[in-house]
């Protein structure tokens, strides 16, 4: 006996014992409602089966703006009392040399205040300039990781529409697959477990939840694509599917659409942590236990 693991969205494991009765050894139709499933799929209702575990609800949370703004106040203010303790300097500087001017007329006392003004605003400007080029770079790395984000949740969006084509075309009513539709079938979920291996072999992911979110979604591309091997084995005997081994395929795409939903919100929540911490991640909120 085998235990196969189902994975929603949720992360949460859902494990049951599969054998070889996954096929049945009635002669036959493959098993279950394909008419029943396939207004399921129209209607957007979900099969009510026990074979597979309902996905669960995601409720959006609400954008947490005021902290956004908050942290880019205090950016703000952290630039603003750098100008403003150089323009104190500055012009403690070029008072000292206005008065030795009035007092002995241009010194080398003057002279000196006047370098040393000097000298602190090539220092400030200087210090200025890499601030801003430090900046820049934060905003390249976050373009970079945000393009990269965006390129998994294509992924897996394709994922999900390829699984949904898979669940459709197998409850066609008054349809039974055969070689050449699992062909197919097999092809489109080859070609989404390649494109989600390709986004993890990528190292400028912004954030360890887009990884662990493209890992998810291939553990479900990969588990629909042993059912569908699963489904060719009792098809190639001549045997009757049972009624989970379907459930299992059909409801690929609802999880992948979850999945798909719960990354939208994570990377909601990236978006609003790489806000507060001036494109990148706010390390001073981070408080270990």
């Amino acid at each position: 006996m085998e235990t196969v693991a189902f994975i929603p969205a949720s992360g949460r494991v859902f494990c049951r014992a599969r054998s070889n009765a996954a096929c049945s050894t009635q002669k036959g139709d493959i098993a279950g409602s394909p008419l029943q499933l396939e207004m399921t799929l129209n209607t957007g209702e979900e099969p009510k089966s026990t074979g597979a575990p309902e996905p669960p609800r995601i409720e959006p949370r609400p954008v947490l703006r005021s902290r956004t703004i908050l942290a880019r106040l205090r950016y703000r203010a952290g630039e603003a009392a750098f100008l403003g303790i150089i323009a104190a300097l500055v012009g403690f500087a070029g008072f000292a040399v206005f008065q030795n001017i009035q007092r002995a007329g241009w010194s080398a006392d003057a002279a000196g205040w006047a370098q040393a003004a000097g000298s602190i605003i090539a220092v400030a400007g200087a210090a200025w300039l890499a601030r801003g080029e430090v900046r820049r770079a934060r905003r390249w790395r976050r373009e970079q990781g945000e393009e990269a984000a965006w390129g998994v949740r294509y992924v897996i969006m394709q994922a999900q529409y390829e699984a949904q084509i898979v669940a459709a075309e197998l409850t066609r009513p008054n349809a039974s697959p055969d070689m050449l539709s699992l062909r197919s079938w097999h092809q489109r979920v080859a070609n989404a477990s390649l494109g989600l291996q390709m986004m993890l072999s990528r190292v400028d992911h912004i954030h360890p939840a887009i990884v662990l979110s493209t890992c998810n979604a291939k553990v479900l591309v990969d588990g629909l694509a042993s059912d569908l091997t699963l489904l060719e084995q009792c098809m190639g005997r001549g045997e009757v599917a049972t009624k989970g081994l379907l459930d299992d395929i059909v409801y690929a795409h609802v999880n992948l659409a979850t999945l798909l939903q719960q990354f939208d919100e994570r990377y909601r929540g990236i978006r609003e942590a790489l806000d507060r911490g001036g494109d990148m991640l706010p390390l001073a909120e981070f408080k270990g236990r």
